[in-house]
């Protein structure tokens, strides 16, 4: 028998024992805080009785159990989790991705294959950084965040850049790179901040304050004419008024029904703007839809479409990076459209259960956040490339050619593995609305 257990311990004594059997340090302060509590609250209840102060904590600690056995009991729950699903389907995305610029490459001879070098260092690289940072220390950061993102988008109206389809780009080096595609993902995180903090007694305020807040970005990207982000940022707000509707209080939950009320109204307003507008449509998105609909009749199950309209327009859709899908069917065959369809479902599955298992409230915004991100711009970029009725600019996450895409791409799925990597280690904290 241990000398611990043979002698009685002191609070302080106890949690020590049990931290040293916790392989997984960043766990030892949550669970010796919330172990403390419950020790100090016991040990209370025996001062209430009357017991003397070193007495009353000694019992404290023999009521909890053998600290040892409890240390390798806590250490087998409070491991870091490792989604192997999501990583993987990642995995899939970037090779495929990388075919694609390796294909164009020989088709265009423009130099993609050193692109692919600098995408994977970079996008990889800032997605590992990420992973491997306590993403709870971010949150301090939001209020900067908010205003970095609001400075970004501002540069489309400072005359910085290239206008290109109605869309400013700025180009940094030989980067070029549209400021919504940096300010949507920092808009997102600042907000999961933002809403973690709802305070009940306060309530008014803040939704106006809120509110305020989340409809300068709308506006900004509107007149940015970042449709796409609006959508996103619509999105994800109205998801975060309904985790705040189904868990606060009556009075909260009355402001924040009208708040998403009206953000629904928004949504659906602004989901005319990717219906096509057959009196104003550019002559080369009706070259597009021609070799659209030649592409999903002729297309086969295995292999490159034969047809003369793709083989003369390859070049042009290989240019088209909103069309990746689309080029993959031609050029390989629609069993490669299923997989990544497939893939697809599987990435919207994961990040679902992911959410389930989420208890922290800032993880879980911030997994919507991302999460909001990544599959509206998977599932919209595959109804664009095979409907008639949408024409909506939107890129495929990994496939479509962009280094800055890529690394916010990176930067997500790493944001939903890091969440993922901490949940049994923040499982106490902040498991619950604040109502302060």
């Amino acid at each position: 028998m241990l000398l611990w257990e043979e002698n009685y311990l002191n609070i302080n004594q106890f949690l020590n024992v049990v931290c040293t059997q916790i392989r997984y340090r960043p766990a030892r302060n949550e669970i010796a805080n919330e172990l403390k509590a419950h020790l100090l609250e016991i040990k209370d209840e025996l001062l209430a009785q009357g017991i003397e102060e070193s007495i009353a904590e000694e019992n404290a600690v023999q009521r909890m159990g053998k600290a040892e056995e409890i240390g390798k009991q806590l250490n087998k729950i409070h491991r870091p989790r490792i989604n192997w699903i999501l990583i993987i389907v990642t995995a899939i995305f970037i090779f495929l991705g990388v075919v694609n610029l390796i294909n164009k490459q020989i088709i265009t001879h423009n130099g993609y294959i050193g692109k692919i070098f600098k995408y994977i260092i970079l996008g990889i690289g800032a997605g590992v950084i990420v992973y491997l940072l306590d993403y709870k220390k971010i949150k301090k950061y939001s209020w900067h965040i908010y205003i970095i993102a609001t400075l970004v988008m501002l540069l489309t109206f400072m005359g910085v850049g290239y206008k290109i389809n109605e869309r400013i780009y700025i180009r940094i080096f030989s980067i070029y790179f549209s400021p919504s595609e940096i300010a949507v993902p920092l808009y997102l995180i600042s907000f999961a901040g933002y809403m973690t903090d709802i305070n009940s007694k306060k309530a008014l305020n803040q939704v106006l304050k809120i509110l305020l807040l989340e409809v300068m970005p709308l506006i900004l990207l509107k007149i940015g004419c970042s449709i796409e982000g609006i959508a996103i940022l619509s999105i994800a707000y109205f998801i975060y008024g309904c985790e705040i509707i189904l868990h606060t209080e009556d009075k909260v939950k009355r402001k924040y029904t009208v708040f998403c009320l009206i953000l629904l109204i928004g949504i659906l307003s602004f989901s005319k703007s990717i219906m096509v507008d057959t009196n104003n449509i550019s002559v080369e998105d009706k070259k597009m839809a021609i070799i659209k609909n030649d592409i999903m009749k002729n297309s086969k199950f295995v292999g490159e479409t034969e047809t003369s309209c793709f083989k003369e327009n390859e070049l042009f859709i290989c240019g088209q990076s909103n069309y990746t899908f689309l080029y993959i069917i031609g050029k390989m065959g629609i069993l490669f459209g299923m997989i990544l369809i497939i893939l697809i479902v599987v990435i919207i599955a994961t990040i679902i259960y992911i959410l389930r298992n989420i208890k922290d409230v800032y993880g879980k915004y911030l997994v919507i956040g991302a999460g909001v991100s990544l599959i509206f711009e998977l599932t919209t970029n595959v109804i664009m490339n095979v409907s008639d009725n949408v024409i909506f600019k939107v890129n495929f996450p990994f496939l479509t050619d962009g280094l800055i895409y890529f690394v916010i791409n990176c930067i997500c799925i790493a944001i939903i593995l890091a969440v993922y990597r901490r949940k049994d280690i923040y499982m106490y904290n902040n498991c619950e609305y604040q109502n302060k």
